[in-house]
């Protein structure tokens, strides 16, 4: 029954605004889903042109906006083994930087934190270029930060338990001075 609602709602919203896409990324997390990284599509009896399911994780191209996006919490993960006595300057950039710079969606190797496939994780937890977008939900509080060129989001959850959490909303638009102008803010529900 909740299905069949959830997708009345995404019907209705893609009904209403023709041009918009929705992009679900899968995530090992999930009771129903496979439990490995990285993790495969979720598949789906029904197609909606409008409606995208994406493995975790993943790089889109949006009319040459890279977009960078998991659903695993590698924030969380790396400040777990981050060895970081006395550094200094901003935690939550400095974590960030680490997936940037090494270019990998999760540059923990090996790791005890999730079932990672080896051969799945050298082939799609690569970051294939520095994204404009980089979008790594944490249960770290939210946050918006620029990091080495990219914007990076952190939107936290959607619900907390029995309320509402909070989510991202970004805004790509041309602006003559730079190649893309990025903004991003993150609303409470």
């Amino acid at each position: 029954m909740a299905d069949k609602h959830r997708d009345r709602r995404f019907i209705y919203t893609l009904y209403l605004c023709p041009f918009t896409k929705i992009y679900i990324v899968s995530s090992q997390k999930d009771a129903f889903h496979t439990n490995i990284y990285p993790t495969p599509t979720y598949s789906t009896r029904k197609k909606h042109p409008n409606i995208h399911f994406l493995p975790d994780p993943s790089t889109l191209n949006i009319n040459g906006v890279l977009v960078g996006i998991t659903s695993t919490d590698v924030l969380m993960h790396i400040s777990q083994e981050e060895i970081s006595l006395g550094m200094g300057g901003d935690k939550l950039a400095r974590l960030a930087g680490h997936v940037l710079s090494q270019q990998c969606y999760y540059p923990l190797w090996p790791t005890t934190q999730l079932p990672v496939d080896a051969t799945l994780w050298a082939a799609h937890a690569q970051v294939p270029a520095t994204p404009h977008i980089m979008i790594l939900p944490s249960n770290f509080r939210y946050f918006v930060k620029e990091v080495n060129g990219c914007v990076v989001v952190n939107p936290e959850h959607l619900t907390k338990g029995a309320g509402g959490g909070t989510f991202a909303r970004i805004l790509v638009a041309p602006d003559s001075n730079k190649p893309i102008n990025i903004g991003a803010q993150i609303v409470r529900i």
